[in-house]
Parts: structure tokens; sequence; C-alpha cells
């Protein structure tokens, strides 16, 4: 196995070369390793875990699962990807490498942990896919098989009859753990009420650099001058922490591997912390209410679920489209720039506290999150504020239009071909999965009445990319595509909205469709009866 020590990123010792430091951080780490593992061991309790499946899940099943649902918009499983741990990463690396997950979890926990993600950790960010037991066997057995290949001896000291020495260890673990302060980021028996380690950083961007600690860095004290600046302080301390140690001051910050990029913004970030803005009067600070207070919170959100893991959000995030041909884009999880116009917030809260397939046919899943409330609330709201919509909503009704129009209308409709790509309740026979559009029958009560001539008028203006046709050309010399309602191009537009708000309802069925209608299973999965 590799060395995860760098020798030229510690503290030396007099007259040590790189070399020599190496060996010796790599012995005290080796110990150290020991002594908290041993802690955590000793302290942990036994996992409630489901029992696996009598029937033994197929690995070459599983993969193909974990390369489709959706597993893949967050992790990767290759060994040595060096993909950065940030939201839409273009490795995928949002999540764990699950390269050698086989060589560190029990088939049982792997097991538990997909199933349900939450009753493991309520804390994880990990979704549920809602996975059979059938399914989640599968990737249980596929995951089971990703090893390294090397070897794991249990040491002599977790033998049964070593308890004794086992609990010495854990006491020296104990004492680590509270000098490194790793209970700031996780949660560890004994540790629950600890006060964190590290420095206060609130007004951290006001420190004169010559009260900072610039140690023996050679890099500092061959010219102090120039060199001993803040932002030298900051950008060493955060690519090579450890190397600020010396005999009477030893360092405890992570080494993190940042990039240069992520060492920017955070120096950037950190001098701007001076503690003044608490110090301002409210009124002349930038307005954060309203819309802009909406917009913020949702963002933060949006990246901490890892939203634009898997879709495009304001030309930002789908990376998962790249596992997707050009000609299978439409299996690939949509673009919802501008949702907050598009669906109306009361769908999209009930989808969001429980999704249900919009196109069933797809592979990749849109996965349950188990928001609260509140927090599915601040996502309606963030989607309203960010595409200028009023929130809360106001549930606007669109009268029936009366026989004679709802005729017309068909008749346009059928002339565009809509049912073509759409479906009415379910796919058509032999229809083709791959072209298929979102159904019809869902438009009410998800669409907005106002945005669907605006989808019509242009779809490539509300999502670029997108395969909708445009029947209605801009140019007002233009010809309408039919000779409905005298060829007015916007009351063919308000006619169709009116039709797709009514559709399936007495009346407003559609030639060919009331046999699909009849079938389509209603959203608790009820068939709908034949209107």
């Amino acid at each position: 196995m590799g060395s995860a020590i760098d020798g030229a990123s510690v503290p030396r010792r007099g007259g040590e070369d790189v070399a020599e430091a190496k060996a010796r951080h790599e012995k005290v780490r080796a110990s150290e390793v020991a002594q908290i593992a041993a802690y955590l061991w000793v302290t942990s309790t036994p996992a409630r875990l489901p029992a696996l499946p009598a029937k033994a899940g197929s690995a070459e099943r599983g993969k193909a699962l974990f390369d489709s649902v959706g597993c893949r918009a967050c992790h990767v499983a290759v060994k040595g990807s060096t993909a950065r741990r940030s939201e839409a990463s273009p490795d995928r690396d949002y999540a764990p490498n699950l390269w050698n997950v086989g060589d560190k979890a029990r088939p049982e926990w792997i097991y538990g942990w997909i199933k349900n993600p939450r009753a493991q950790w309520s804390e994880t960010k990990m979704p549920d896919l809602r996975l059979s037991d059938e399914e989640a066997a599968d990737v249980t057995a596929y995951l089971s098989t990703l090893k390294s290949g090397e070897s794991y001896p249990t040491p002599p000291v977790y033998a049964a009859g070593e308890r004794a020495r086992l609990e010495a260890l854990a006491e020296g673990g104990k004492k680590l753990v509270n000098k490194y302060g790793c209970f700031g980021c996780h949660l560890i028996k004994g540790f629950e009420n600890a006060q964190k380690i590290a420095t206060e950083l609130t007004e951290h961007g006001r420190k004169d650099p010559r009260l900072l600690d610039f140690g023996d860095v050679r890099y500092f004290t061959e010219e102090p001058t120039h060199r001993e600046t803040y932002a030298n302080f900051v950008w060493t301390k955060l690519h090579t922490p450890r190397i600020f140690g010396y005999e009477s001051v030893e360092t405890r910050m992570p080494q993190f591997d940042f990039s240069d990029d992520e060492a920017i913004a955070l120096l950037t970030f950190l001098k701007g912390q001076t503690g003044e803005r608490a110090r301002m009067p409210r009124e002349v600070l930038p307005g954060l209410d309203g819309p802009k207070l909406a917009v913020l919170t949702g963002e933060r959100f949006v990246f901490w679920n890892g939203c634009r893991n898997c879709h495009e959000l304001e030309r930002r995030g789908a990376v998962v489209r790249d596992l997707f041909t050009e000609d299978t884009q439409s299996y690939a999880p949509p673009i919802i720039t501008g949702e907050g116009a598009k669906v109306q917030p009361g769908w999209l809260f009930g989808f969001l506290k429980g999704p249900t397939p919009l196109r069933p046919w797809l592979r990749i899943r849109m996965p349950t999150f188990h928001f609260a409330d509140e927090d599915a609330t601040r996502l309606v709201e963030y989607f309203a504020a960010s595409s200028a919509k009023s929130f809360p909503y106001l549930t606007v009704e669109v009268p029936p239009p009366p026989p004679a129009k709802v005729k017309e209308t068909i008749e346009l409709f059928t002339a565009l071909q809509c049912t073509k790509c759409h479906v009415v309740g379910k796919l058509a026979p032999n229809q083709d999965p791959a072209s298929a559009a979102p159904d019809f029958l869902l438009a009410k009560r998800r669409l907005r009445p106002d945005w669907i001539p605006l989808w019509l008028r242009n779809p490539n203006a509300l999502m670029e990319g997108t395969r909708m046709p445009s029947f209605w050309d801009p140019d007002p010399a233009a010809e309408a595509p039919h000779k409905a309602f005298g060829g007015d191009k916007a009351a063919q537009m308000e006619a169709l909205r009116d039709l797709l708000m009514h559709l399936g309802e007495p009346g407003f069925e559609l030639d060919g469709t009331k046999r699909r209608l009849a079938t389509a299973p209603h959203r608790d999965g009820r068939r709908a009866s034949n209107p």
C-alpha cells in the first residue's frame, strides 16, 4: 500500500532529510491510527441491519443497475480517481469512491444502506432510490465484488482473549480523538458535548501578519520582510498545514489536498471575515429579504442535496448526461432551469415529498430525499423566486371552453400529431420509449397555465436543445401551422392550453385514446374509470 504522507509537507527535526522525516511520521501515524481505531471499535454498538434476501443477488444485474438508476451521478468506482469532491464534479465524486467498498463493508451493511440510507444514518445526504429487495440484493452483490486485492488481516489485539490490551489501546485513542478534534466533523461516542479545537475565524481577515506564527518554514525565514504576508500564510496553511509545526508547536489541521482554485476561494473568503457585518446597521446591508433570500437559501439546499449532479439548473450541472448518447438524451434527467415558471407549486411540493415517475420508461430515477415539509417548501419557494414568480401560488382556474371550440382544438391537436411523442395515460401500441414525451394527463395538475403558451411559442428558448418542435413561426407575416381559429397563432396556443387543462374529462377525450385513458394509473396507483 502507498504512503499517505508527503515528506516535504511535514515538519523536520534538525538534520533530518525528507526521507527520514517521512519515515518518522509514518511510524507515528501507524501508532495513532491503531489507537483511534481501537477506541472507535470498543465504543461502537452493533448496527440493526436487515437480513439479506434468501435468493442471492446477481453482480451482473447489479452493475447494470448501478450504471443506470442514478448511482453514477454521485459516485465513481474507479481506482485512483482524482476527482474533486464538489457539486457536479466532472468525475462525479460528490460521494465516496466505491472502487474498493468490498474491502470495507460487509454485504449485510451494504444491503441495509442502499435499501434505506437514513435508517443507518439520519443525517446522510444519500437519498433513497426505492430499490426493491431484489434490486438491492443485485447492487449489493456487485458492490461486494469491488475490492483492492489487498489483504487486511485482523490485528492480534482484536482477538477474543485480548480485550484488556484493546481497551488500553483505546484509552490512547480517546486522547488522540480529543487532540485532533475528530468530533468537529464526526459524531463520536463520548464526545457529544466536546468543544471544537480550531481557531475562531469570524475576524480572521483582520489579523496582522506579525501576529501569525510562520514557524520554521524555510520559505518564510529566508526573506521574512516580503514573504511573511497574510495571503502567503493562508495559502501555505491550506496546502500544507502540518509544515508549520516545530518543537514547541504541534499543528493539528488536516491535509485537505485543496486545488489552487479552491485555496484561492477560501483565501478570499477568509480575508473577508472582518467581523464588520455584525457591527453594521441592518439598513445599510445588502437586501437579503423575500425572493433574494429564497434564492440564496435554495441554492445552498440545492448544493447540499446534489441536485445538479443529475439536473442542469441555471446552466450548471447535469454531468450525468455524459452517460447518454445524442440519441438517448431523452432518457437523461430533465433540465430544470425555469422550473418555478413551469410547474404549479402544489404539484412540485408533492413531487419533492414523494417522487412519482413522469416518464415511467426511464431507468434513471428521481430519488426520494424524505424532505421535511419545511425543506420541500424551501425548494418550492426557491424555484418560484428564481423564476420571478409569486409565492405562495394562487391557483388559476381555466374555464372549460364550449364544445364547438373543443372540437376545433382537437382538430388542431390531431393535425399537429402531438400524441406521436406525448403519452396520454400510457405508451401507445408500438410507441418507441426513446421518442416518448411527458404524459399529457399530468398537465392540469402539474403545469402553470400561463407557461404553456410560452412553451408552445418557442420551446428552445425555455429549454435549449429540446426535441420539442416549434410549430408557430415568430415572424408575424408567417402563416399558422393550421387554419383553426382563423389562423390566429395566439388563439391556437391558448386553445391547446385550455384543452390540456381539461384533458380526460367528459367531453375532452381524444379519438383513439379512450382505451389508454381507461387503463392509465392515477397518482395513487388506481386505474382510471372509463369516462
